[in-house]
Formats: C-alpha cells, structure tokens, sequence
C-alpha cells in the first residue's frame, strides 16, 4: 500500500524501478494499492471550476488549510507542494508503470473500496482529488 506518496518520486529514475521491485516481490495472489493526486481531476477541475471545487474539498477535510489566491493557483499547490511533488499521474500513466514493471491488471479503486480491504488505514476520503489504484500479476 502506497498513499500519497508515489508523486514525491521521479517517474523513470525511481517509480518505474519501485513499481519492478514491487512485481518483483509481490507474491503470486497479491495486489499492490497506489493513491495519489489525480493529473486528469485536477486538469478537469482547472478546466471546469478554476479549482475552486478542489479548493472546496480541501477545506472541508482541513478547515485550517492554506488556500492561495485567485483559485486557480491551488494548481501550483498540487503539482509543486513546495517542491515536494515530483509528478502527478492519471490513470493511464499508472497503468504504463505498472506494466512496464512486470504487472498485468491494473483497475481504478475508490478510497472507500481502498478501507474495506484496509479499516486500519486513515480515512481520508480524498477521492474528489486522488486516483486509487489496485495493480496485480
């Protein structure tokens, strides 16, 4: 299980070789769960709502967050996350990760799909921004 975190790699230099190692290791009936900001909800939100919906989100699961302003520079606040964000991905990037490291079925999950099969793990309910992924040999 991997949240939030596979954006603060660099795609080639190393989630392409941690997604390998992760086919690699995983045991035959496993299944690897990937989440992080989605590229393509951002761009729609961009494209639709000028983030104000992301900003929305945001606010209603961290009341105190920093929202910047006008919206639209709430973009800048997900790809960069002060330098921290290396990539954002959509669905089809994890999938080409994802084969290209050894794996054969990757799926859209849900954070709510994520806590059925994970209770111990925060709730988040993130999934306004985030991409859930479930990926497998």
């Amino acid at each position: 299980v991997s949240q939030h975190m596979i954006e603060h790699l660099y795609y080639y230099e190393e989630f392409i070789p941690l997604i390998s190692e992760m086919a690699r290791v995983l045991e035959d009936n496993g299944e690897v769960w990937l989440s992080c900001p989605d590229l393509e909800k951002v761009v729609v939100s961009y494209q639709n709502y000028k983030c104000t919906d992301l900003i929305s989100d945001r606010l209603e699961r961290f009341p105190d967050a920093f929202i910047p302003e006008p919206s639209q520079h709430f973009i800048n606040i997900l790809f960069h996350q002060e330098g921290s964000h290396k990539n954002l991905y959509d669905f089809d990037m994890l999938e080409y990760a994802a084969i290209k490291g050894g794996f054969s079925t990757v799926e859209r999950g849900s954070w709510k799909e994520f806590l059925l099969n994970f209770p111990e793990f925060p709730k988040r309910g993130d999934d306004h921004q985030s991409i859930y992924v479930r990926i497998s040999k």
